[in-house]
């Protein structure tokens, strides 16, 4: 188990807590800060596209910050699946940054500075990950 799963739970709980579906936040920060990527969603009109792939994001960090039993290679094949959509892969792991950002900005004060860094232990482990599954052989 990593060493910020706890801090992953609580600070996921929380911002449930505050705001029940808080996809539709990360996705409009996401968008705001990327329009090119809202491009990408013109067939979802009912944004369950963006709700399913929300919540493959949420189990798979639990699952990587947990038993680690599909995390590592989901992450590294939809950054390459993500590729062949046209989203560089800068923009891919920006998403992360996005999800943290949005979160903050959820929980306010409420926010500590060791939710801080556990996601970016994890953001900085999950991109190793994929780094290493996606480097050429």
């Amino acid at each position: 188990m990593h060493a910020s799963a706890d801090l992953i739970e609580k600070s996921l709980e929380a911002v449930a807590e505050r705001v029940g579906d808080p996809a539709p936040l990360v996705y409009r920060r996401l968008f705001d800060g990327n329009p090119d990527l809202q491009a990408l969603f013109l067939r979802d009109h009912d944004d369950s596209v963006k709700g399913q792939m929300f919540q493959q994001v949420i189990e798979a960090v639990l699952d990587f910050v947990g038993p680690r039993g599909f995390a590592d290679g989901l992450f590294a094949t939809e950054w390459v699946n993500h590729q062949g959509l046209g989203v560089p892969g800068d923009q891919f792991t920006r998403f992360f940054d996005v999800l943290v950002e949005t979160f903050r900005d959820v929980l306010g004060a409420d926010w500590s500075d060791d939710f801080d860094r556990a996601w970016r232990t994890v953001i900085d482990d999950i991109g190793a990950v994929i780094a290493q599954r996606t480097a050429p052989a």
